[in-house]
């Protein structure tokens, strides 16, 4: 039997009818890697999923920016934020603490733990300039890990981001952008979570590094 993880989903609307939806890559990333991809939904129902099932782990997918305050957040750079979403997420890291369940966070699940955790945030990467923006948005990049000093290229599709003097204290950097600074990973100190900026799960995103992480993390 296949281990079961839990991911959550983005919320929309189309023709007037709210819409949960998550990029198919996800499910092919999380096949991939041997596990049976449960979807969350941004309902009462999400949490109800959660309490019924044993889980490996919890992923908390990309999205739209999050919607809370945080020291430098500048409301006019947010982009269709959902707090119904974030709530959602609360309630899901929430329960992933207290049954002391692994999470993996991707683009704007590093952003949401980043800050939940007491940490920083930029509303927009042209907050450190328009160069920084126009990498991370649609483009590949290096990125370099601390422990070795390899690099390796990724893609990106971010506007948001946070730099290493505003990472949360329960926070080690793992990875950092080579041209700018901008954290590319992160693992809390002392809890099973880690969390990337770019998508594993598009191309040009899954490397070695992260598939043995993530299966070191949801064993």
């Amino acid at each position: 039997m296949k281990k079961m993880i839990a991911v959550t989903m983005s919320k929309g609307v189309k023709n007037d009818v709210e819409h949960e939806y998550l990029d198919k890559w996800y499910i092919d990333l999380f096949c991939g890697l041997g596990y049976l991809p449960v979807l969350i939904p941004n309902t009462d129902s999400g949490l109800k999923i959660l309490e019924s099932m044993k889980f490996a782990g919890i992923v908390l997918s990309g999205g739209a920016d999050i919607s809370f305050n945080y020291p430098s957040v500048v409301k006019a750079m947010l982009k269709e934020p959902s707090p119904v979403r974030d709530k959602v997420e609360e309630d899901v890291l929430n329960f992933a603490l207290t049954n002391k369940i692994p999470i993996f966070g991707i683009c704007r699940g590093i952003h949401f733990l980043n800050v939940k955790f007491g940490g920083d945030l930029l509303s927009g990467l042209s907050q450190i300039s328009e160069e920084c923006y126009k990498d991370h948005y649609s483009a590949l990049h290096e990125i370099r890990f601390l422990k070795d000093n390899a690099a390796i290229q990724v893609n990106s599709y971010h506007h948001q981001g946070f730099t290493e003097r505003m990472i949360s204290p329960e926070f080690e950097v793992l990875a950092l952008s080579t041209k700018d600074g901008v954290v590319e990973a992160m693992a809390h100190k002392n809890l099973p979570i880690l969390a990337v900026q770019w998508h594993p799960e598009r191309p040009n995103g899954n490397n070695k590094w992260v598939s043995d992480s993530i299966k070191d993390l949801f064993k």
